[in-house]
């Protein structure tokens, strides 16, 4: 019994150390200050070719927010993190939505220079800013990145990327009576799928 009761106590230390060393991470570039379009870290993030916006242009008209320039591949990269990523939401509007950005790309990496594309927003001409949220469900990846394709400025605020929750090993799919995700096979009435 008190072996037991041991072992108990270890898997829990085990279980606070692992979740200590994994957090969301959540950025609202209030303080960062990068004038002129080029490349910026601020807390860990990577801004490339961008600059800090006003605060009448970030979200809720306070603080500050990360503007690309209107150049293809200018890009925000979030820091590494541990634990994997869960869901990733951030709010995004165009500078004055004159000509639509055709494509910004939402990615994930291992190690951050190797990319997958997850999701693509099209045709931006928003000057409201928009919440985006997908669940991504990744236990490896460390790393989010955003990407526009030109065309116009695009402002980005408030992100929040969450940790990957215990048992997918991949981009979520669906949940119907157990969750989904990709690499998984799965029956469902009656049939057998792969889901990747």
């Amino acid at each position: 019994m008190k072996f037991k009761t041991v072992k108990l106590i270890a898997l829990m230390i085990f279980g606070f150390v692992i979740n200590s060393l994994s957090a969301p991470i959540t950025e609202n570039f209030d303080s960062f200050s990068g004038s002129g379009y080029t490349t910026h870290v601020y807390n860990g993030w990577t801004i490339i070719d961008g600059l800090a916006e006003s605060s009448s242009k970030a979200y809720l008209g306070s603080g500050k927010a990360v503007r690309l320039d209107d150049d293809n591949n200018a890009a925000l990269q979030s820091p590494s993190k541990t634990g994997g990523v869960g869901t990733v939401s951030f709010w995004y509007r165009t500078w004055d939505g004159s000509p639509a950005i055709s494509k910004v790309y939402i990615e994930i990496s291992n190690d951050s220079l190797i990319w997958t594309r997850i999701d693509s927003l099209t045709s931006l001409t928003n000057t409201a800013y928009t919440n985006y949220t997908k669940i991504v469900n990744s236990a490896t990846a460390k790393f989010v990145q955003i990407v526009s394709s030109g065309e116009e400025r695009l402002i980005l605020d408030e992100f929040s990327i969450t940790d990957n929750p215990v048992g997918c090993s991949g981009f979520f799919k669906d949940s119907i009576s157990s969750t989904i995700c990709s690499f998984d096979s799965v029956q469902f009435r009656g049939s057998y799928y792969n889901s990747a």
